[in-house]
């Protein structure tokens, strides 16, 4: 705050008042539209990472486990793009709408960190 009216000495009292008050105002509404965002984010996050959970245990885990996946977690997309052709290959029921859906699940490492840490056998 001294550094926002530091330099203003003809100001009254009621000005800086009100100029505190102005700058208090404008730092309450940005935490709040910043809470807003963590809360809707952090609600998408955890309903996609039910949907990584749903896809995988629907289509992955009708050959293999979730152990299985769980070990190469840190693999990028070009590696699961790659493994998941070869799941299709072997006559997995993927569309490609899944595929890539499950493709991005299995390259996020915060949704597989979640995944994995929840199915430890």
């Amino acid at each position: 705050m001294l550094i926002f009216v530091h330099g203003v000495h003809n100001l009254h009292n009621a000005q800086i008042a009100h100029v505190f008050h102005v700058y208090w105002e404008a730092k309450m509404r940005l935490e709040v539209v910043c809470i807003f965002f963590l809360m809707v984010f952090g609600i998408v996050g955890c309903s996609s990472s039910e949907k990584c959970k749903s896809k995988m245990q629907t289509r992955c885990t009708q050959c293999h486990s979730i152990k299985k996946i769980c070990v190469r977690k840190e693999r990028r997309t070009e590696y699961w793009n790659r493994i998941v052709d070869q799941m299709i290959q072997l006559n997995a029921k993927i569309s490609l709408e899944d595929k890539q859906d499950i493709v991005r699940c299995l390259s996020d490492r915060r949704k597989m960190q979640i995944l994995c840490e929840n199915n430890k056998e």
